[in-house]
């Protein structure tokens, strides 16, 4: 963070790399909304990704392994998604 914004490093071929999956993610999402189905991809998956970084990021800042299941209390699926 400077007093320009905030900013992070990114890899630079990322979307290159994921592109397919991006293209399939979305055309999953519109053909769901179209057909009145939930979405393939949950607010609960959304969490567990959530996790996950989280889990691997405080890892690495501690440098040493970090169980998904100690954040459980901290970040948890009926904390954001009760309201989607």
């Amino acid at each position: 963070m400077t007093k320009d914004g905030i900013t992070h490093d990114t890899v630079p071929y990322f979307t290159e790399r994921f592109e397919q999956a991006y293209i399939t993610q979305l055309q999953d999402f519109v053909e769901n909304v179209l057909a009145d189905k939930p979405p393939s991809v949950t607010c609960a998956d959304g969490v567990a990704a959530l996790q996950a970084s989280v889990a691997a990021t405080l890892s690495f800042k501690e440098n040493h392994p970090v169980k998904m299941s100690s954040l459980e209390d901290e970040v948890q699926p009926e904390m954001i998604c009760s309201e989607l």
